[in-house]
């Protein structure tokens, strides 16, 4: 049964206003801006005003969640109803961290934007060391306590994105996060690229997961830049990296999300098979894709 509800399953049931705006909520704004009035689809791409992002707002966003949630629900979706998709999203982001990081106890790590540790809590077992940061002081005094006790991670809070004095230079073999580039607008961005090129060995790596609007405009409010690809690959190139690898992981809407959430009685350790149905319909009826989450990987030039 499961399996011929994936095979008939179309994306394009969804509705597209809907579910486009949801996943706007879900995902960056602390404003309700799911209302039809506010969210206009047209050709599959939400058409809200640009904004410009302000940090107190997105401060104020994580803070709320934290108020509601001290796991990964904090960092995804803090409302009840998208708990159960969150189980996904969390197996899916912390799998494929993992599996491109390839963490083993020679390396020396960095969690930028760490939130409150889910990635690199568990991920620190692994390593010989692990930064991790977070320019939120609410959600590092949240990592610190589910970390307490564990020896070779560190937490600092940022006081500006490039703030990274208590790394010492040269040291990091990866420089990894998940969801926190599209909270910096593109100028910042490029400063702390440089700033972690100062951080990384000649042979490091930045590995980031962000999502990535499908459309050939980028979405923006006062929260969040959902860049296109377009615009990432313009970044790279102007920053002192090479692209050397690229690939979508996670779209939106999503075959696996919509089965996960929908036959609720799956248990978690259907989630590997989750992950087989998201990649084995990556690509299937690509026009309805509103974003993705793409991996971007990069060493220095």
């Amino acid at each position: 049964m499961l399996f011929f509800s994936y095979l008939v399953f179309d994306c394009h049931k969804i509705n597209p206003t809907l579910r486009i705006c949801n996943d706007v909520v879900v995902y960056c704004s602390i404003k309700v801006i799911s209302d039809h009035n506010d969210c206009r689809h047209t050709s599959g791409i939400c058409n809200i005003a640009r904004q410009m992002l302000n940090k107190d707002s997105i401060l104020a966003l994580y803070h709320a969640r934290l108020e509601k949630f001290r796991d990964h629900n904090a960092m995804l979706d803090a409302s009840t109803e998208g708990m159960r998709a969150n189980i996904l999203h969390h197996y899916l982001s912390a799998y494929y961290l993992n599996d491109y990081i390839s963490p083993n106890r020679a390396m020396r790590v960095l969690d930028y934007g760490c939130g409150i540790g889910r990635i690199c809590i568990p991920m620190s077992v692994n390593l010989l060391q692990v930064y991790a940061c977070d320019i939120n002081g609410d959600l590092i005094d949240a990592a610190r306590e589910k970390a307490a006790g564990i020896p070779n991670i560190e937490f600092h809070k940022l006081d500006y994105s490039t703030d990274l004095a208590f790394i010492p230079d040269g040291s990091l073999d990866v420089a990894f996060t998940y969801g926190v580039f599209c909270h910096i607008d593109d100028t910042d961005l490029l400063q702390v690229w440089a700033e972690l090129k100062k951080k990384l060995k000649q042979d490091g790596r930045i590995i980031f997961f962000e999502p990535t609007e499908q459309g050939q405009q980028s979405f923006r409010n006062e929260v969040i830049i959902r860049r296109t690809d377009a615009e990432w690959l313009q970044l790279i190139q102007n920053s002192p990296y090479t692209l050397i690898r690229k690939k979508r992981l996670h779209r939106i809407p999503s075959y696996a999300r919509y089965l996960w959430t929908k036959f609720s009685f799956l248990p978690r350790f259907t989630l590997p098979f989750m992950r087989w149905i998201e990649a084995f319909t990556m690509n299937r009826k690509p026009e309805n894709i509103v974003y993705s989450f793409d991996l971007y990987e990069l060493r220095i030039k």
